[in-house]
């Protein structure tokens, strides 16, 4: 999978790293796989760095995506997403974004690291550079 995981300050941070092609499916396995996950503590903020990442997956099936975060039964454990994005490929984050608003969980994309590292309060050096 193109992603890199690394989980932070007892469980509150979790700091992913995508890289490469980036289908559906593997973001729906490391969506399930974040679920069973017991390091992460409710209520986490992800910090999402895919400037290195090709989006390849239909912008439609996002919501697919989004409904995880938000499903009662799973009570997802993440409530606050930063998306580092390119500027020429944030239309999947943004439609992430919107979708997950639905259930209550704030996500916002970014174009610099600094910018989403501040809005999150974390510092820029924990974060593994690509």
């Amino acid at each position: 999978m193109p992603c890199e995981v690394v989980v932070l300050n007892g469980g509150k941070l979790v700091l992913e790293r995508w890289t490469g092609l980036v289908t559906f499916e593997e973001v729906a396995a490391h969506n399930r796989d974040l679920l069973r996950d017991p390091s992460i503590a409710q209520g986490a903020a992800a910090l999402i760095d895919c400037r290195t990442a090709l989006i390849a997956l239909p912008v439609e099936r996002v919501g697919e995506l989004a409904t995880a975060h938000g499903n009662t039964a799973g009570r997802f454990k993440i409530g606050r997403f930063a998306f580092v994005m390119s500027a020429d490929s944030d239309a999947h984050a943004q439609a992430f974004t919107r979708e997950v608003h639905k259930h209550g969980i704030t996500a916002i994309v970014f174009t610099s690291l600094g910018v989403a590292c501040q809005w999150l309060g974390v510092d820029p050096a924990d974060v593994p550079q690509a």
